[in-house]
Protein backbone atom coordinates (compact mmCIF):
# COMPACT_ATOMS: atom_id res chain seq x y z
CA UNK A 1 0.00 0.00 0.00
CA UNK A 2 1.04 3.31 -0.71
CA UNK A 3 -0.04 7.03 -0.05
CA UNK A 4 -0.06 10.09 -1.67
CA UNK A 5 -0.02 13.63 -1.19
CA UNK A 6 -0.97 16.87 -3.50
CA UNK A 7 1.15 19.84 -3.26
CA UNK A 8 0.36 23.27 -3.60
CA UNK A 9 1.89 23.74 -6.83
CA UNK A 10 -0.08 20.85 -8.59
CA UNK A 11 2.53 18.08 -7.58
CA UNK A 12 1.96 15.13 -6.28
CA UNK A 13 3.92 13.24 -3.79
CA UNK A 14 3.90 9.26 -3.28
CA UNK A 15 5.89 6.51 -0.74
CA UNK A 16 5.52 3.11 -0.70
CA UNK A 17 8.28 1.29 0.50
CA UNK A 18 9.07 -1.42 -2.90
CA UNK A 19 7.25 0.55 -5.45
CA UNK A 20 6.71 -2.40 -6.81
CA UNK A 21 4.02 -2.24 -9.33
CA UNK A 22 5.20 1.57 -10.27
CA UNK A 23 2.79 3.14 -7.72
CA UNK A 24 5.12 6.08 -7.03
CA UNK A 25 6.39 6.95 -10.39
CA UNK A 26 4.50 10.22 -10.25
CA UNK A 27 6.89 12.43 -11.71
CA UNK A 28 4.88 13.25 -14.94
CA UNK A 29 1.92 14.43 -12.73
CA UNK A 30 1.74 18.47 -13.38
CA UNK A 31 -1.10 20.80 -12.39
CA UNK A 32 -3.30 18.32 -10.47
CA UNK A 33 -6.37 18.90 -8.95
CA UNK A 34 -7.43 15.62 -7.25
CA UNK A 35 -5.35 12.63 -6.56
CA UNK A 36 -6.01 9.00 -5.54
CA UNK A 37 -3.56 6.00 -4.39
CA UNK A 38 -5.14 2.87 -5.37
CA UNK A 39 -4.12 -0.50 -4.14
CA UNK A 40 -1.04 -0.86 -6.96
CA UNK A 41 -1.75 2.71 -8.76
CA UNK A 42 -1.78 6.29 -8.50
CA UNK A 43 -4.82 8.69 -10.20
CA UNK A 44 -5.02 12.20 -10.71
CA UNK A 45 -7.31 14.78 -12.70
CA UNK A 46 -5.22 17.75 -13.59
CA UNK A 47 -6.45 21.29 -14.42
CA UNK A 48 -7.13 20.65 -17.96
CA UNK A 49 -9.79 18.06 -16.86
CA UNK A 50 -7.74 14.45 -17.98
CA UNK A 51 -7.13 11.53 -15.91
CA UNK A 52 -3.22 11.30 -15.44
CA UNK A 53 -2.20 7.74 -13.61
CA UNK A 54 0.56 5.10 -13.20
CA UNK A 55 -1.53 2.55 -14.50
CA UNK A 56 1.24 2.03 -17.36
CA UNK A 57 3.74 0.64 -14.76
CA UNK A 58 1.34 -2.29 -12.72
CA UNK A 59 1.88 -4.60 -15.94
CA UNK A 60 -1.94 -5.50 -16.15
CA UNK A 61 -3.37 -3.55 -19.33
CA UNK A 62 -1.97 -3.62 -22.68
CA UNK A 63 -0.80 -0.23 -24.62
CA UNK A 64 -3.98 -0.57 -26.84
CA UNK A 65 -6.10 -0.39 -23.42
CA UNK A 66 -4.12 2.15 -22.05
CA UNK A 67 -4.39 3.98 -25.12
CA UNK A 68 -8.55 3.84 -24.91
CA UNK A 69 -8.50 4.56 -21.38
CA UNK A 70 -6.53 8.44 -22.01
CA UNK A 71 -9.38 9.09 -24.57
CA UNK A 72 -12.28 8.38 -23.04
CA UNK A 73 -10.86 10.07 -19.85
CA UNK A 74 -10.56 13.91 -20.89
CA UNK A 75 -12.82 16.63 -20.27
CA UNK A 76 -13.55 16.15 -16.85
CA UNK A 77 -14.58 18.71 -14.42
CA UNK A 78 -14.50 15.46 -11.15
CA UNK A 79 -12.79 12.56 -10.59
CA UNK A 80 -14.07 10.20 -7.80
CA UNK A 81 -12.45 6.58 -7.18
CA UNK A 82 -13.19 3.90 -4.77
CA UNK A 83 -12.14 0.31 -4.66
CA UNK A 84 -11.09 0.27 -8.58
CA UNK A 85 -13.93 1.86 -9.33
CA UNK A 86 -13.33 5.34 -11.51
CA UNK A 87 -16.14 7.84 -11.92
CA UNK A 88 -16.18 11.19 -13.91
CA UNK A 89 -18.18 13.78 -14.33
CA UNK A 90 -17.35 15.85 -17.87
CA UNK A 91 -17.25 19.31 -18.29
CA UNK A 92 -20.08 18.59 -20.80
CA UNK A 93 -22.16 16.81 -17.87
CA UNK A 94 -21.87 13.41 -18.95
CA UNK A 95 -20.84 10.80 -16.13
CA UNK A 96 -18.50 8.02 -17.04
CA UNK A 97 -17.47 4.82 -14.99
CA UNK A 98 -14.54 2.28 -15.12
CA UNK A 99 -13.82 -0.53 -13.28
CA UNK A 100 -10.05 -0.95 -13.86
CA UNK A 101 -10.03 -3.91 -11.67
CA UNK A 102 -10.95 -6.25 -14.55
CA UNK A 103 -11.03 -3.70 -17.86
CA UNK A 104 -10.29 -0.61 -19.13
CA UNK A 105 -13.77 -0.48 -20.21
CA UNK A 106 -15.49 2.82 -19.78
CA UNK A 107 -19.15 3.35 -19.85
CA UNK A 108 -21.32 6.60 -20.06
CA UNK A 109 -23.90 6.50 -17.59
CA UNK A 110 -27.41 7.80 -18.70
CA UNK A 111 -27.55 10.50 -16.40
CA UNK A 112 -28.85 14.42 -16.77
CA UNK A 113 -28.44 17.31 -15.30
CA UNK A 114 -25.39 16.00 -12.49
CA UNK A 115 -23.70 18.41 -10.57
CA UNK A 116 -21.53 16.18 -8.41
CA UNK A 117 -20.43 12.72 -8.54
CA UNK A 118 -19.22 10.18 -5.74
CA UNK A 119 -17.39 6.66 -6.22
CA UNK A 120 -18.38 3.89 -3.72
CA UNK A 121 -17.13 0.13 -3.21
CA UNK A 122 -19.57 -0.98 -5.82
CA UNK A 123 -21.65 1.65 -7.04
CA UNK A 124 -22.22 4.93 -7.75
CA UNK A 125 -23.84 8.81 -6.77
CA UNK A 126 -24.70 11.34 -8.69
CA UNK A 127 -26.28 14.61 -7.12
CA UNK A 128 -28.47 16.24 -9.67
CA UNK A 129 -28.69 20.08 -10.41
CA UNK A 130 -32.67 19.50 -8.10
CA UNK A 131 -30.64 18.05 -5.18
CA UNK A 132 -32.05 14.61 -5.96
CA UNK A 133 -29.56 11.45 -6.13
CA UNK A 134 -28.85 8.75 -8.79
CA UNK A 135 -27.41 5.50 -8.01
CA UNK A 136 -25.88 2.93 -11.03
CA UNK A 137 -26.64 0.01 -10.47
CA UNK A 138 -29.38 1.26 -8.66
CA UNK A 139 -29.67 0.90 -5.11
CA UNK A 140 -32.86 -1.34 -4.42
CA UNK A 141 -32.95 -3.69 -1.83
CA UNK A 142 -36.35 -4.75 0.40
CA UNK A 143 -34.90 -5.07 3.30
CA UNK A 144 -32.43 -1.61 3.37
CA UNK A 145 -33.40 0.96 5.97
CA UNK A 146 -33.83 4.40 5.89
CA UNK A 147 -35.61 7.02 3.71
CA UNK A 148 -35.00 5.70 -0.05
CA UNK A 149 -32.59 7.11 -1.76
CA UNK A 150 -35.35 7.89 -4.84
CA UNK A 151 -37.00 10.24 -2.06
CA UNK A 152 -33.52 12.25 -0.85
CA UNK A 153 -34.17 15.86 -1.49
CA UNK A 154 -31.66 18.91 -1.45
CA UNK A 155 -28.75 16.64 -0.74
CA UNK A 156 -25.40 18.58 -1.17
CA UNK A 157 -22.64 15.61 -0.83
CA UNK A 158 -22.81 11.92 -0.80
CA UNK A 159 -20.73 9.27 1.16
CA UNK A 160 -21.15 6.17 -0.05
CA UNK A 161 -20.16 3.25 2.66
CA UNK A 162 -19.71 -0.47 2.15
CA UNK A 163 -23.23 -1.24 3.24
CA UNK A 164 -25.44 1.86 3.55
CA UNK A 165 -25.12 5.54 2.03
CA UNK A 166 -25.32 8.81 3.81
CA UNK A 167 -26.65 12.24 2.11
CA UNK A 168 -26.28 15.07 3.29
CA UNK A 169 -28.82 17.88 2.93
CA UNK A 170 -28.42 21.57 2.49
CA UNK A 171 -30.41 22.73 5.59
CA UNK A 172 -27.37 20.79 7.53
CA UNK A 173 -29.55 17.51 8.29
CA UNK A 174 -28.38 14.19 7.51
CA UNK A 175 -30.38 11.13 5.21
CA UNK A 176 -29.10 7.68 5.09
CA UNK A 177 -30.13 4.17 3.33
CA UNK A 178 -28.91 0.65 3.46
CA UNK A 179 -28.08 -1.78 6.50
CA UNK A 180 -28.96 -0.72 9.73
CA UNK A 181 -27.60 -3.90 11.67
CA UNK A 182 -25.51 -1.04 13.73
CA UNK A 183 -28.22 1.53 13.56
CA UNK A 184 -26.07 3.73 11.09
CA UNK A 185 -28.84 4.75 9.23
CA UNK A 186 -30.70 6.57 12.16
CA UNK A 187 -29.53 9.87 11.54
CA UNK A 188 -32.43 11.66 11.78
CA UNK A 189 -31.34 13.52 14.68
CA UNK A 190 -28.36 15.23 13.16
CA UNK A 191 -28.17 18.95 12.37
CA UNK A 192 -25.81 21.12 11.59
CA UNK A 193 -23.67 19.15 9.73
CA UNK A 194 -21.33 20.66 7.31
Amino acid sequence: MHVVALKKDGTVLAFDRDNNYGECNVDHFKDITTVYAGGDFTLGLNKDGDLVHTLEYTGVFSDEELAYLNKQWKGLKKLSYNNYIILGLKKDGTVIVCDIGSSTETITLEWENIVDVYAGPDYVCGIKKDGTVVTYPELADSSAKGLDIKEWKNIVKVFPGVYHVVGLCADGTVVAWGDNEEDQCNLYHWTDVV
